[in-house]
């Protein structure tokens, strides 16, 4: 019978506790580009820059990406809702893990860093504005 984990936040991992420490700690180095997809929904092109709706899909296996290092958006909010996977958003620091189902909103103003947690990772990026689709998109190639 497997253990049951506590992460940091005192969250009781029943079946996946083994699974995600062991990926965490034990991540194969990839001699490749770290990847990020974004399947845009609607765009502010669509509409007049007042939002965007993405799909964000990526991987831990990947390695680091540009999502990976801080950042702070003055005048736009942000959320994410988990579809598969697991992602670690830091909030001003404080480390919060988002799973499938969970919802994260991100008030505008906020430091934050953004890191995949497990094989296949996808979620919604909702926005007030124009952000996480335009990185993604500039850091690679359009298909």
């Amino acid at each position: 019978m497997r253990e049951t984990g506590v992460d940091d936040h005192g969250y009781r991992h029943p079946r996946w506790s083994g699974f995600l420490l062991f990926a965490r700690q034990h991540r194969p180095a990839i001699p490749s580009r770290a990847g990020v997809l974004s399947r845009p929904s609607i765009t502010t092109c669509q509409t007049a820059g007042k939002f965007v709706i993405t799909s964000i899909e990526s991987s831990y296996l990947y390695g680091a990406s540009i999502l990976d290092q801080s950042f702070t958006l003055q005048s736009v909010h942000q959320v994410y809702h988990m579809l598969d996977g697991a992602i670690s958003v830091a909030i001003d620091g404080e480390v919060n893990v988002v799973r499938v189902g969970e919802t994260s909103f991100i008030a505008a103003g906020i430091k934050i860093q953004i890191a995949f947690l497990e094989k296949y990772t996808r979620f919604w990026a909702l926005a007030s504005g124009d952000w996480l689709e335009s990185p993604v998109e500039n850091a690679g190639i359009t298909v």
